[in-house]
């Protein structure tokens, strides 16, 4: 039997409307996590409207993990990278205390940066660099991490600069890190 591209992709608008239709959380939570499983591309749009418009940090971070898989598509990498253009904003209504705003914005910045660090280092290591001063301390640390880890040759500048971080946290790391030089 011969493949049919239109048919499967019809098959998948439908199944993605269905999902979008469910009312039940956890149903449709299963539902996004069984769509993201597929290894088609086809999903790559539908995926990328989560990405855009959902107030819902789980199917953010499931639409960010179905997409990391397709580790050959730059266009895929700036989705996710995406990400740390969210503005607070958009979470706001979300949350009852502003801290949990911040934490929230730094946890999906976090998975972000796990689900970017498949792609290319010449697409990964400049878009790190650029975040690297960015205003949670947990974001700045684990973006110098993950430059060291992948041996980027302007690391030891990001972490040199590190070593004045203000939070002691960074400090230690930086310290440690570039003990390892």
């Amino acid at each position: 039997m011969a493949f049919d591209s239109t048919k499967y992709e019809k098959d998948v608008h439908n199944l993605w409307r269905e999902i979008k239709s469910l009312q039940d959380y956890s149903d449709r939570q299963v539902a996004m996590d069984l769509f993201c499983r597929s290894e088609s591309k086809t999903i790559i749009p539908y995926l990328e409207q989560v990405i855009d418009s959902s107030r819902n940090i789980s199917e953010i971070q499931t639409a960010m993990k179905g997409l990391s898989k397709f580790t050959e598509n730059q266009e895929v990498f700036h989705m996710l990278s995406r990400v740390f253009e969210y503005e607070d904003s958009r979470f706001r209504k979300q949350v009852a205390r502003e801290e949990l705003l911040s934490s929230l914005m730094d946890n999906i910045k976090h998975a972000a940066i796990i689900y970017i660090s498949g792609f290319d280092d010449s697409l990964v290591n400049p878009y790190l660099r650029k975040h690297h001063q960015d205003k949670s301390y947990a974001v700045r640390l684990y973006i110098m991490q993950e430059l060291h880890k992948r041996k980027d040759a302007l690391a030891t500048a990001v972490i040199e600069e590190n070593l004045h971080d203000g939070n002691e946290r960074v400090r230690k790391e930086a310290e440690f890190l570039m003990s390892l030089y």
